[in-house]
């Protein structure tokens, strides 16, 4: 198959990393995810002296950063030769048109994977269940959770209970589907954007496995 630059698109908990996974296996392609990027970028936002609006900006900041660090590393793959699968909400057109520059700087074509869940109550399941399990199961980020005993104290000394969703400072995806909805609401419709003659494909991932239809998408010629 000739190489691309596979966009992944959708809400937090509607399948995008677990399809984009059983593509890059499938399709042997480098997958590069924006919430690698972030979550080691996490450590940035401790510190008990940093008021909530401080930390608020900051988040923003190394958000936007994650960004520039999946988009760099994709750009790096594609010019050599390589298709790269993206993955990370894509939610606002200027990361779409972001995207695209990158796949004509390179000679290769875009083409968007969007996933939804249009069973409601599975996707609220997924989203919270995730959540719940990643801070029952490693209430640390993952960079500390590989470090020496003496790093993992430090860090523990500055975080409080992490039983209390509310000040797991880490984990920076909606914890509640009330918090999804608000974040989904910020975006004031933006991200149900025209992709103008950019190849998509939408998913239900709530409907069984969709990876094969995936697949033959995108080994139709454009």
């Amino acid at each position: 198959m000739k190489p691309v630059l596979v966009a992944m698109k959708g809400h937090p908990a509607t399948g995008k990393s677990t399809l984009g996974e059983s593509m890059a296996k499938s399709l042997h392609w480098p997958l590069i995810d924006k919430d690698d990027a972030r979550d080691c970028l996490s450590m940035m936002i401790q510190g008990e002296e940093q008021d909530a609006a401080r930390k608020n900006r900051l988040a923003k900041q190394l958000n936007a950063i994650s960004y520039d660090i999946m988009f760099r590393i994709a750009e790096t793959q594609l010019r050599l030769g390589l298709g790269v699968i993206v993955v990370c909400p894509l939610a606002w057109p200027w990361l779409f048109h972001q995207c695209q520059s990158i796949a004509r700087r390179n000679g290769v074509e875009m083409i968007i994977v969007e996933c939804v869940c249009r069973d409601e109550i599975l996707w609220k399941t997924r989203l919270e269940q995730r959540a719940k399990s990643a801070l029952l199961e490693d209430p640390l980020p993952p960079q500390i959770s590989i470090a020496t005993d003496s790093s993992r104290e430090a860090w523990a000394d500055g975080v409080q209970s992490v039983f209390d969703a509310s000040t797991s400072v880490w984990w920076h995806k909606p914890r509640t589907w009330e918090e999804h909805q608000k974040n989904v609401a910020r975006y004031e419709g933006q991200c149900d954007y025209e992709t103008g003659g950019v190849r998509k494909i939408v998913v239900d991932t709530s409907a069984g496995p969709c990876l094969d239809s995936i697949l033959q998408f995108l080994a139709q010629k454009p």
